[in-house]
């Protein structure tokens, strides 16, 4: 599985919570976070960007 995240350059330092879907082979996708996605289990998927 490759997994890539675009922020807008330069991303403005924060904990932005990450929303994803998956797709198997039979076309059948799920969503999880936001924006309409099911809650992950273990809690939200987030990203640190930090100033410098």
């Amino acid at each position: 599985m490759t997994f890539e995240v675009y922020l807008n350059s330069p991303a403005p330092p924060g904990v932005y919570t990450i929303g994803f879907s998956l797709t198997d082979e039979g076309h059948l996708t799920t969503a999880y976070g936001p924006p309409n996605g099911q809650p992950m289990p273990g809690g939200p998927l987030t990203i640190t960007v930090t100033d410098g």
